[in-house]
């Protein structure tokens, strides 16, 4: 496994502030990118009416780049400051990176 990974974390956009507030609460210097998507694939349950006729959901997509021991310790974290949310997540590991 490598020590270079992106936690990707799909949020709504109405906690954008609350969890960049948090992120950079916990280190001011970590990296990490916000991008708005659209997430298929909810419980048509958790749609709002415009959104189960789309079959849509206006998400945020965060991305934070770290180690995985800290990418570990901030999920459980992230478990405890924001019970259920319920947000989907994935880790993936960086094959490479750098500046151009």
């Amino acid at each position: 496994m490598s020590d270079n990974q992106i936690l990707t974390i799909l949020i709504p956009p109405e906690v954008r502030e609350d969890l960049t507030d948090w992120l950079l609460g916990i280190d001011p210097e970590l990296t990490f990118t916000t991008q708005v998507v659209e997430y298929h694939g909810a419980e048509p349950s958790a749609l709002k009416t415009a959104e189960q006729v789309t079959g849509r959901q206006g998400r945020l997509r965060v991305e934070v780049q770290a180690g995985s021991e800290r990418l570990s310790a901030m999920l459980e974290k992230l478990r405890g400051d924001f019970p259920a949310s319920g947000w989907p997540y994935w880790i993936q590991d960086i094959a490479d990176r750098g500046r151009l």
